[in-house]
């Protein structure tokens, strides 16, 4: 690469010093000449040095933009139910994800130039990490031993507050500690089925009543509420506030609960979580910390207001590390 810039500076200046004799008269012609062969060859070791610049800028760019770009991108397929619940993920009427979930992975994936990535909208989100068919799901999933047992959890990417939905003439339920003997509304394999299903075991004389439907009706659950068809409906407190106002329910109203005395109550782990298959460590260590540096410059909580309303459910450093210990705590007692 050096000798040819050499060699196009050279041609270039004794083309010119060429035309310049040329248009000499012929008297001067001789000592033009021994003039140019003396430019010549100064010109020949300034280009000489001007090549080895040329060169050595040339190397210098291509090993830089080595340095920048990274070795080998890694395509990552990450599985959705893009069906709820609102307003952390859901698709619009042009079939687009959208939601504070799904805006937060496209956060963490930007500062991540190692990976592209892609998703799929299935209802095998959780199902088809056991087959292979993707690297983790985005889902607004929550932590529980069960899943536990088969997959491993990023840091929590949502603090997840829940609320308890009732009717504004029941006065029977203020709390927690008076669902049992209530009904309500569960989907089946889903985290609220896990909690309960849960506790009535542990509570064979104080069983809540669970009435199974689809995944795809659940979201109809606060209209169940609102009728006097179920007692009440437990989920995360921002998308009961969507709930409400997209059906426009007038004759409810929401208890919310902090997240320590969810977990207290139905001895679990709040938040929501990426979910992966085991051998997936390296990608969801590089998730949490792309997810940490947005928390720390303030970008999680823009998209937060952005998508959602408020921050109310943006988990800090600490409730991360606290809910990290807990989960590793209760993975460890599971080996």
């Amino acid at each position: 690469m050096k000798n040819q810039i050499i060699k196009n500076i050279i041609t270039a200046l004794a083309v010119t010093a060429v035309i310049g004799v040329t248009g000499c008269g012929s008297n001067s012609s001789a000592g033009a000449a021994a003039d140019t062969a003396a430019d010549t060859q100064t010109v020949a070791e300034a280009a000489e040095a001007a090549g080895d610049t040329a060169a050595d800028t040339a190397a210098e760019n291509t090993e830089a933009e080595a340095e920048e770009a990274p070795a080998e991108v890694t395509h990552i397929v990450i599985s959705t139910g893009g069906t709820g619940p609102k307003p952390y993920i859901w698709t619009d009427e042009n079939n687009e994800l959208q939601g504070y979930d799904i805006e937060v992975t496209k956060e963490i994936f930007s500062r991540l130039p190692q990976y592209d990535y892609e998703f799929v909208t299935t209802s095998e989100w959780l199902t088809g990490l056991d087959a292979g068919l993707y690297d983790f799901t985005v889902q607004h999933a929550g932590f529980n031993q069960e899943r536990a047992e088969k997959y491993i959890f990023s840091d929590a990417y949502n603090a997840d507050p829940h609320g308890i939905l009732i009717r504004d003439d029941n006065d029977e339920i203020k709390g927690l500690e008076d669902l049992p003997g209530h009904t309500t509304e569960v989907s089946a394999g889903s985290n609220n089925a896990n909690i309960f299903e849960a506790y009535n075991e542990a509570h064979p004389d104080a069983q809540i009543v669970l009435n199974y439907v689809d995944e795809s009706a659940i979201n109809m659950t606060p209209q169940q509420v609102s009728l006097g068809n179920v007692d009440f409906y437990f989920f995360t407190a921002a998308t009961l506030r969507s709930q409400v106002e997209e059906l426009g329910l007038d004759n409810v109203k929401i208890i919310e609960l902090p997240p320590s005395e969810k977990d207290a109550w139905a001895g679990t782990v709040t938040g929501n979580f990426f979910i992966a298959p085991k051998g997936k460590e390296a990608l969801l260590d590089d998730i949490n910390g792309a997810f940490e540096e947005a928390l720390a410059d303030g970008t999680i909580e823009r998209i937060a207001r952005e998508t959602t309303g408020d921050a109310v459910s943006v988990p800090t450093q600490e409730y991360i590390e606290e809910v990290r210990a807990k989960i590793a705590d209760i993975q460890d007692s599971l080996n």
